[in-house]
């Protein structure tokens, strides 16, 4: 009788996209804050363009496992908002511009919400 809700993993190409255009940002990013997309984040030769799509390929990989699996119990609602979210620069974290930010999780709340208490699926 336990209705699950599962959100979607975030477009993290997205996130680095914006947070990227904060020069702080990309100083906190030299401290190791998930290298496999935010490593040099100024670079934009080809195998750093590579490595980010490889983590935007597994993020869709994920998220089509997450719907997959949801979608085989009537109790779960699978939501892809928050990868379709498009974060701004003021939704993301002032601590390492990549998290959301308290506007950002609020955003993902409201979506959440809505989702969770639609009359269907």
């Amino acid at each position: 009788k336990t209705q699950v809700y599962v959100a979607s993993v975030p477009d993290l190409k997205r996130l680095w996209s914006e947070g990227r255009k904060n020069i702080f940002g990309r100083q906190i990013w030299k401290l190791g804050i998930c290298p496999s997309m935010l490593k040099d984040s100024d670079a934009l030769d080809a195998a750093s363009n590579a490595r980010r799509q490889q983590v935007a390929d597994r993020v869709t990989e994920y998220n089509k496992v997450l719907k997959d699996t949801c979608g085989r119990d009537v109790l779960c609602r699978f939501d892809p908002a928050v990868h379709e979210y498009r974060f701004t620069s003021a939704e993301l974290s002032k601590w390492d511009w990549f998290h959301p930010s308290k506007a950002g999780q609020q955003q993902l709340a409201d979506m959440a919400y809505r989702r969770i208490t639609a009359s269907t699926s």
